[in-house]
């Protein structure tokens, strides 16, 4: 090369030797906008924005709710589903719940005649109507109920129900008596009395009520229900998933009808303390002795939920009280060993409480205080880890809100520049010097962040978000406010160093390497929670169960049950 030449170059400013050519500019302003956009789609996940609002607050105070979004992913789930199982699946699930549920079963129970499902809860929601109108439709249901599957007992006890609702008048209540004069009692207790009102109704309830205590079982069909809404709803294997999977299996739960086993309960146990004082012993026996075969038979063929079982303990509870009002010592003790056993499991101090408010998650810990299992330490990971890449996720919708404003910003302020006839140079810087802001600018602070995140003695990540506030904030201000204004500032250098930029300069040409740095930022990060959201939500044995109850439920479940069915079998 010519001396001149060489030397000509030499002279030569960076900026001049790395300038912009017409073609280059809309290239970078085009690269501009597909980083601003593709950066957002990694820094909005709203999966995971939903999932705290839904199930819990996270720092003590409630947090938005994105209603738009509940909805769009709520028909995710229904998507799969066509039909009446579509209907069925929507019934009170998101924001599904119908005013007048008893027509939304009735045009189900039409559609499929023959669906067990279906014809079991219209039945539910027949009984527990007081209009004389649906009377004639509730003795029908029945009867179809009956044919279908006649050797369920259900039916029986539901008919039993509302002939007994109809046969039996509750007096007015009468407070318990004082102690003492002008003193009342410290907990007065308020027993409510009953007349017969239609002996034949009474009669036939009871007809009834012994005849399904003669059938194999009796079920609402509640575990088959879940079953059926679970198969036909389209549910992702995530946090999310998950709660809309507890949601549809709650959404199963017939709370009607447990109110009426209660109250049929109570008005038979009533019943036979009547017929004891009118001197008919073994017809009040006999009531008092069938709430084990009642029992056993709601036990029988079905694994209840959690609910199911607590109300099968009140049952005992009150059979318990008119056992001893009728002095039936053997039943009594049976009865007695259940409410122990109950009493037992409901003030014990599983799980430990110090490890639970220590490590527990948002959700366990929600949930947790009301069902006494036994959890190892080791198994509150999966959710509490969730729980902090769920804020970390939150964390990158905040670092794009904010530098997103900042990037509009310097745009503005190098318009507005232009328009009184200040141009900010393009600078092309040399490829060195891009190699090393992406390395130091953007790599480094990652792999710092990274590190952090992923070490317990640094993160705090082994205690739960409410005992880990200070590193929480110290990683939040990190990642939305130091690590831009470090990439910022190195950028500045290097653009001053390099291609001799002034500030104007500096302020334009930040906007393409402030999207950039977003871009990388956000997509690494996401890629990476997504991939940690994903193990340890397959990892979790707290809350996922294929019952669609949570997996602690479900033991406590299964532990209650096994108790019950042993002492009822003595």
């Amino acid at each position: 090369m010519n001396e001149d030449v060489k030397k000509e170059i030499a002279e030569k400013p960076v900026s001049d030797m790395y300038h912009f050519s017409r073609k280059k500019k809309i290239c970078f302003v085009i690269a501009t906008l597909l980083l601003l956009f593709l950066a957002a789609i990694f820094s909005f996940n709203m999966r995971s924005l939903i999932v705290l609002p839904q199930s819990s607050s996270v720092l003590g105070k409630q947090t938005q709710d994105f209603y738009w979004a509940r909805k769009f992913y709520w028909d995710e789930v229904y998507a799969k589903a066509q039909g009446a199982d579509r209907f069925f699946l929507q019934l009170n699930t998101g924001d599904a719940y119908p005013s007048n549920i008893l027509q939304c079963y009735k045009m189900l129970h039409e559609a499929e005649p023959k669906n067990p499902i279906y014809l079991a809860y219209y039945a539910i929601y027949l009984a527990a109507s007081d209009a004389k109108e649906t009377r004639e439709t509730f003795e029908r249901i029945i009867k179809d109920w009956k044919t279908i599957d006649p050797n369920n007992g259900m039916p029986y006890f539901l008919r039993a129900y509302v002939l007994a609702k109809d046969g039996m008048a509750a007096k007015k209540p009468k407070a318990a008596k004082p102690e003492k004069k002008g003193t009342a009692p410290a907990n007065p207790v308020v027993k409510i009395e009953y007349d017969i009102k239609n002996p034949s109704a009474v009669a036939m309830a009871l007809s009834e009520y012994k005849e399904g205590l003669k059938k194999r079982y009796a079920s609402f069909y509640t575990a088959m229900a879940v079953k059926k809404k679970l198969e036909s709803a389209n549910l992702s294997r995530d946090p999310l998933g998950e709660l809309h999977r507890i949601s549809i299996a709650a959404s199963c739960i017939p709370v009607h009808a447990l109110a009426m086993e209660q109250d049929l309960t109570y008005l038979l146990s009533v019943l036979a303390e009547m017929k004891a004082r009118e001197g008919d012993l073994k017809t009040a026996s006999d009531l008092v002795n069938s709430g084990k075969r009642y029992l056993q038979l709601r036990l029988e063929n079905e694994s209840p939920a959690l609910i199911n079982v607590l109300v099968f303990h009140s049952l005992c509870n009150r059979w318990l009280d008119a056992a001893k009002e009728l002095k039936l010592k053997d039943t009594a003790e049976v009865y007695e060993k259940i409410a122990k056993d109950f009493d037992a499991w409901r003030n014990g101090n599983r799980p430990e409480q110090a490890a639970l408010k220590k490590h527990g998650g948002v959700f366990i810990q929600t949930l947790v205080p009301s069902i006494k299992v036994d959890i190892a330490t080791e198994d509150y990971k999966p959710e509490r880890m969730i729980n902090y890449l769920i804020l970390d996720q939150y964390g990158l919708t905040a670092l794009y809100t904010q530098l997103g404003v900042i990037i509009v910003l310097l745009a503005l302020i190098s318009g507005v520049f232009f328009c009184c006839k200040r141009k900010a140079r393009w600078i092309q810087l040399p490829a060195k010097s891009y190699w090393v802001i992406g390395l130091a600018g953007v790599l480094l602070p990652l792999i710092i962040q990274l590190v952090w995140v992923h070490i317990p003695a640094l993160s705090g990540r082994d205690l739960n978000i409410a005992n880990n506030q200070t590193i929480i904030n110290l990683l939040a201000k990190y990642q939305v406010f130091l690590s831009p204004v470090y990439f910022g500032i190195l950028s500045c250098l290097i653009l001053v160093k390099k291609g001799n930029a002034k500030p104007l300069d500096c302020i334009w040409n930040l906007v393409f390497l402030f999207s950039a740095y977003l871009f990388l930022t956000t997509a690494t990060l996401r890629i990476v929670q997504d991939i940690e959201i994903y193990h340890y939500t397959k990892q979790d044995k707290l809350i996922h169960s294929e019952s669609g109850f949570t997996a602690l439920e479900e033991k406590a479940a299964k532990e209650l049950t096994a108790k019950l069915k042993a002492n009822l079998n003595k």
